[in-house]
């Protein structure tokens, strides 16, 4: 738990960073991104948890999680580009770059994770 505290904060901090930097390579909602991706991390760790517990389906909830947060991922990219299109580009990247540190994130805590069982 200590380690996802230090990632959140690292996160956290640099969104705000970047939110009072004028940059032409980060959106002005890249707060946003980061609180949404936040927000599912948070959200599927108490799935993974409970999954974890279940020896005869928490592969599959593990499984089914990950697609569901793909899934919402890019229903989020979709509103955002219907609602906004300001930028869209930029948005786009910026969310890819913050997803795949989640992702990489999530797999190494599901990995130790593992290595207990």
């Amino acid at each position: 738990m200590k380690i996802s505290k230090i990632f959140y904060t690292f996160i956290i901090s640099f969104g705000i960073l970047m939110y009072f930097i004028d940059s032409t390579y980060f959106h002005k909602y890249f707060l946003i991104i980061i609180m949404f991706n936040i927000s599912l991390d948070v959200l599927f760790r108490t799935l993974y948890k409970n999954a974890l517990l279940q020896k005869e389906k928490g592969v599959f909830i593990v499984l089914l999680s990950t697609v569901l947060r793909l899934v919402l991922s890019f229903l989020f990219l979709f509103l955002f580009g219907l609602f906004s299109s300001e930028n869209y580009l930029i948005f786009v990247s910026n969310f890819l770059i913050v997803f795949l540190l989640f992702v990489i994130f999530e797999i190494t805590i599901l990995l130790s994770n593992l290595q207990h069982i």
